[in-house]
């Protein structure tokens, strides 16, 4: 699935740009993204343009490097160590956070430090709440354990919030949808199936068959990185 995503990802983004070219790219340092963090611009350092990626955990950072060099594009990467809560010095053309504004507490202050380097395009991509697999979450949270806030559920989500936001910085120029699969888009942790996963969150049902589910099979391994 992640690479179906990232497929659609750079897709997008190169109907997005093919007719604005760009010669650098930025991303980070906060990433929402339900995977290897760090590789949304892939698809663009393919198209020529220098992509640097700024995350907040250097382990991170080297998966990254790995995957590029796996696809022989470290020449056109650069990588950092950014803190969230401090203002990068280096700027780009294009400027992408990918899902991070429900990640951090003061959104509309990191949303100001990340568009401001930015010298032509800021890319925000945000969870849309008002999906199909959204309502189906809904549904299920009624008879699941807890109640916990979910990506969907942030303000930065609900375009009258935040399209006042962004037009401080420019003209919204462009606007799509990305990553709709036929079934709801649910995190599940490493080693769970959808099924495992599912029942997990179900009381009852969860406890007498989530946990037996969840096991792995004896010898399965996972792989996380450029492999």
């Amino acid at each position: 699935p992640y690479t179906t995503l990232f497929r659609s990802i750079y897709r997008l983004f190169d109907h997005w740009l093919e007719r604005r070219p760009l010669q650098t790219a930025l991303e980070g340092p906060i990433d929402g993204m339900a995977g290897i963090a760090g590789l949304h611009l892939l698809g663009r350092a393919r198209n020529g343009t220098h992509v640097r990626v700024e995350l907040t955990d250097a382990a991170a950072l080297e998966r990254v490097r790995g995957v590029y060099r796996h696809l022989g594009l470290a020449d056109r990467l650069e990588t950092a160590v950014q803190d969230p809560e401090e203002s990068g010095q280096t700027s780009a053309e294009l400027v992408l956070t990918y899902n991070a504004l429900p990640l951090i507490d003061d959104w509309r202050g990191y949303l100001d430090r990340v568009a401001l380097r930015s010298t032509r395009y800021l890319l925000v991509s945000v969870t849309s709440p008002f999906s199909y697999g959204v309502m189906i979450r809904k549904a299920m949270r009624i008879v699941e354990r807890g109640d916990a806030d979910e990506l969907f559920d942030h303000p930065c989500t609900r375009p009258e919030v935040i399209e006042p936001v962004l037009k401080r910085y420019g003209r919204i120029v462009e606007h799509d949808f990305l990553d709709c699969p036929w079934w709801p888009d649910l995190f599940v942790e490493t080693g769970q199936s959808l099924l495992s996963s599912t029942l997990k969150r179900l009381p009852l049902v969860g406890g007498l068959l989530g946990e037996r589910a969840s096991r792995p099979a004896t010898g399965a391994g996972f792989l996380y990185g450029p492999q």
